[in-house]
């Protein structure tokens, strides 16, 4: 029950803080569990990619799992770790695209690992999905989810705290003049730096799709939609999936979230 822990830390931290561990259990319950198609978790290995506070693994933990969590930020990870510290949750600090980091969870076999909202981010997607494919077992499964390169807010611009900078499409201004009219609208080095990042790293459907394939992974199933399934948690608006999702340039446009389950060959 995630109720206590949202009572304990409703003094000592945002209610932005509080709606994404909220949300990240909730996606867990409500939609990735059904969708993962495993009716029991058990003693399953489960590895999260980019856990930010790790209330998915609170939920798959609650259900049985053993969980494992790996977040790039030091400040996130620290949170995950105060917000998770009465289950035994393993989290650490590190970048999956660092070889090194694979290596001190080597022998650990994962039946499942997560990457939701953060293979848009990585430095190296092909860098980081080799580096699961040697975490996977054999039958193991990958779940990957993210924008699309196209998608009124694949810029992630929705973060600023401006509502000229949270418009669709702001991020395909110009690089020099998008930075510069994030400035002029107030963001901070920080920010800019992150919008600027994640314009840089967005990827297409096939995009996507084509590292999968060179990694020597096979797509069990993938699904574009519309109306993500976070979305309901977020706005009470049920998940659609993207009509066009077979049509070049539109199959991006109106995927808001892509999902692709996928394993070993």
């Amino acid at each position: 029950m995630i109720e206590p822990i949202l009572a304990r830390f409703k003094e000592n931290t945002s209610r932005r803080a509080s709606r994404n561990y909220e949300e990240q259990y909730w996606y867990g319950g409500h939609f990735l569990s059904d969708y993962l198609n495993i009716n029991d978790v058990t003693n399953k290995n489960i590895l999260e990619v980019g856990c930010s506070s790790a209330g998915l693994l609170r939920y798959f933990h609650e259900n049985g799992a053993n969980c494992w969590g790996i977040e790039l930020s030091n400040k996130t990870i620290n949170n995950a770790k105060l917000w998770n510290e009465d289950i035994n949750i393993k989290l650490l600090q590190g970048d999956i695209c660092d070889q090194s980091l694979s290596d001190t969870i080597v022998g650990k076999n994962f039946d499942i690992i997560i990457i939701r909202d953060v293979i848009e981010h990585v430095s190296n997607p092909k860098q980081a999905l080799k580096n699961m494919f040697s975490l996977l077992k054999t039958r193991g499964i990958i779940f990957i989810s993210c924008p699309s390169k196209w998608s009124p807010y694949s810029g992630h611009q929705q973060t600023a705290t401006n509502p000229i900078c949270k418009l669709p499409y702001f991020y395909l201004l110009p690089g020099k003049l998008y930075n510069a009219t994030l400035k002029l609208l107030g963001q901070t080095k920080t920010m800019r730096a992150f919008l600027i990042e994640t314009k840089e790293r967005r990827l297409t459907v096939n995009n996507l799709q084509g590292i999968i394939k060179y990694v020597g992974f096979r797509i069990l199933k993938k699904d574009l939609y519309f109306i993500r399934p976070a979305y309901q948690f977020r706005f009470g608006f049920k998940m659609v999936k993207n009509i066009f999702s077979e049509i070049p340039i539109l199959m991006d446009i109106f995927s808001n979230g892509m999902i692709f389950l996928i394993t070993k060959k």
